[in-house]
């Protein structure tokens, strides 16, 4: 299976995510699709450079890690410091499709 079809699973996963309000872990993920947390980088930079290119909300954002419970390095350097900002601090954002920027309101 190449990097391309692995991403695809991994989209799958995530939209199921997604629907259900759910932050996954990578490792979580990886199990899911058969790889390992260190094997899932190429398959989320193709799924984040789709959803930019698109101009949809960033997918990959769902998936974090266990100890910080935020996206990787690599992630954050790409989102708006307004979505960064609802990351750290917990609180549940709204994006604002089309413009990558995100409100933020408290948790529910």
């Amino acid at each position: 299976m190449n990097t391309y079809e692995r991403a695809i699973q991994v989209y799958q996963v995530l939209i199921a995510a997604a629907q259900n309000r759910q932050l996954l872990t990578y490792d979580i993920v990886g199990k899911h699709i058969g790889v390992p947390r260190q094997g899932l980088a190429n398959h989320l930079e193709h799924i984040l450079r789709h959803c930019e290119k698109r101009d949809l909300p960033r997918l990959t954002s769902i998936c974090v890690s266990e100890k910080t419970g935020q996206p990787r390095h690599g992630y954050t350097d790409r989102v708006p410091s307004t979505r960064r900002n609802c990351i750290a601090t917990g609180k549940r954002c709204t994006l604002t499709r089309g413009t990558g920027s995100a409100r933020s309101r408290p948790r529910t």
